[in-house]
């Protein structure tokens, strides 16, 4: 495959007139995947036109008109796109103390632990997106943005009904029902709640009131070998954007399909 790339690269870039882009385009020490590639029809092209500057090297700094270059070059331009450069890194542009601990510092170090990508040790109420260990190139972003707010919003949620405190008006006199004890010695027989918060109580277990044994040692052993079941048994691949026609199966490609 990638001398497969590198074959249309050349032809494409010699074809168009500016063989000098081979040299800063063309991959030296790495295969192709090792970075995203941009497939998108048109690419080279834009490069390639005559009103087009490549830079790959660094710029001295950006003018009301262009930039410098490294050379001390000013180049005039309509606009300027940068294509590299950025901060890619987990760490937060501000500061943020939480338990003692900064998390710019967690975050700053190549060794950094992270819970299933949005969470940190130490800091049980700092939440990101796409952070370390994240599904940052599993297809589309907006299906993990999605699943990323309706975790934050679970454990909010939980944060704010388990925390909650209130004062109540019924069944606070010192009579005996089975609600409420009447005296200390007695212990309540019936749920002291509305039913319907009974059952909402019960759509969620609270797993921390239980002790759980693992039969592995590895607690993990659920994650499987990173593959889902949906991947191999023709179920549909992106129940997640909603069922066509309300049919959990795959869709079938081709000239007959219907969508």
């Amino acid at each position: 495959m990638f001398g497969t790339v590198v074959g249309h690269l050349l032809s494409e870039v010699q074809g168009l007139g500016k063989p000098e882009l081979i040299e800063k385009l063309m991959p030296k020490d790495f295969g192709i995947g090792c970075r995203r590639p941009t497939p998108v029809n048109g690419f080279l092209e834009a490069l390639c036109h005559e009103k087009t500057n490549v830079l790959t090297e660094n710029i001295q700094m950006v003018t009301q008109t262009g930039f410098v270059s490294a050379q001390g070059e000013h180049i005039e331009v309509d606009a300027v796109i940068c294509a590299t450069g950025f901060d890619t890194t987990f760490r937060p542009l501000f500061p943020l103390i939480a338990n003692g601990r900064n998390v710019q510092d967690e975050l700053d170090t190549g060794d950094t632990v992270a819970y299933l990508g949005l969470g940190l040790p130490e800091v049980p109420n700092y939440f990101h997106y796409s952070g370390p260990y994240g599904p940052l190139g599993h297809g589309s972003a907006i299906p993990m943005i999605e699943a990323f707010t309706k975790y934050i919003l679970q454990v909010i949620q939980k944060c704010q009904v388990e925390d909650l405190r209130r004062s109540r008006t019924a069944w606070t006199g010192p009579c005996s029902p089975w609600f409420r004890a009447g005296d200390k010695a007695r212990k309540p027989v019936l749920w002291p709640d509305s039913r319907i918060h009974y059952l909402t109580v019960l759509q969620i277990p609270r797993w921390e009131d239980f002790e759980m044994e693992y039969q592995s040692e590895n607690r993990f052993n659920y994650l499987g070998d990173g593959f889902h079941t949906r991947e191999y048994d023709g179920t549909d691949l992106t129940w997640y954007y909603g069922l066509l026609n309300g049919k959990n199966e795959q869709l079938e490609n081709g000239p007959d399909a219907v969508f």
